[in-house]
């Protein structure tokens, strides 16, 4: 009889343990399957250029999984930050999302999502927007666009990616502080912006620099400015839209999200292995050569700068009275 209630012993305690081992075996054997990220625009602007060239080195170097990319464009970046939100938060779902779909939209519709429904994991990029201008328009700083906006209303054909993105809302800025009316045609993400502007359908764009410096070294773009105070090294000092009078900001920042639930130890997994992907001189050669803007922030201050921006567009649209038409 003992012998057995001490079987029966055992076996529980064996059962047991493996109850208390399951979430470290099965966190060590985490990544086992394809991680996908979700890039929420259309293929060919900056975020889906840098989810693309992350993932390619995470999924072969530095996670035991492969890595894809997925684009969800629609509804100015909505469709596919939803879709992120709401996956199944067990480390296989993640996105690189933008911070107009997390800090300007709420603040002007309702949305199926909020900041409590998404984790960060990791800031990619961060850059600024050269305000670029199709080549053979007579324009070539901001002061000179605002001049022939006031001369010709409406005339000005400004891309954006889509409503209520950080460029547009630099370009609602210059038209309520400047008295100016531009026709903006939204263009569906930084690709298809970009080829329209090179085929002369739009006038203007607010482009990543990594998307327009190539052609703009070729010719086949001009650049009026570049919002935001800090400068590059590859754009004129005096083209900096703050030092032409005009303090426009329009970051785009991509940052690496996944759903609120995911658990905590494989979300370290997901951020140290992106994070030695980041480090990786292939990754920076590769961002270098595109001129990508990477800029890491872990998880924490990533958070933290999108509440920044939160407050300050917040602030921007009650200034230039976007709250009220959108009432």
């Amino acid at each position: 009889m003992q012998k057995r209630a001490k079987v029966v012993f055992l076996s529980g305690l064996v059962f047991a343990l493996a109850i208390l081992l399951l979430p470290i075996l099965s966190n060590a054997q985490f990544p086992d399957k394809p991680i996908t990220i979700i890039v929420p625009w259309a293929p060919g602007g900056s975020t889906d250029l840098a989810a693309r060239t992350l993932a390619g080195v995470a999924g072969q170097q530095h996670l035991p999984a492969a890595v894809a990319v997925v684009n969800r464009p629609g509804a100015g970046g909505s469709i596919g930050t939803n879709e992120i939100a709401k996956s199944k938060p067990d480390g296989y779902n993640l996105g690189l999302t933008t911070g107009s779909c997390l800090v300007i939209e709420p603040h002007l519709k309702k949305l199926p999502y909020t900041s409590d429904d998404y984790i960060p994991i990791m800031q990619v990029f961060h850059e600024e927007s050269i305000i670029a201008a199709h080549p053979s328009k007579p324009y070539n700083n901001i002061k000179e666009l605002v001049e022939y906006a006031k001369a010709n209303p409406k005339q000005i054909i400004a891309g954006i990616h889509a409503p209520l993105t950080t460029g547009h809302m630099a370009f609602l800025q210059l038209q309520a502080e400047q008295n100016i009316e531009l026709k903006i045609v939204p263009m569906g993400g930084g690709g298809p912006m970009k080829t329209g502007l090179l085929g002369g359908h739009i006038d203007i764009a607010p482009l990543g620099i990594a998307e327009a410096l190539p052609y703009v070294k070729t010719n086949q773009m001009k650049i009026l400015g570049l919002t935001g105070s800090k400068g590059h090294p590859q754009v004129p000092a005096n083209l900096l839209c703050e030092k032409q009078g005009y303090p426009l900001i329009a970051p785009v920042v991509g940052v690496l999200i996944a759903p609120k639930g995911t658990p905590t130890e494989r979300l370290k997994i997901l951020h140290d292995g992106f994070k030695k992907a980041y480090d990786d001189p292939t990754f920076k050669k590769i961002a270098a050569g595109v001129n990508l803007e990477i800029e890491y922030l872990d998880g924490q201050a990533a958070r933290e700068q999108l509440n920044r921006y939160y407050k300050h567009y917040g602030d921007l649209i009650k200034r230039i009275g976007l709250d009220k038409e959108n009432k």
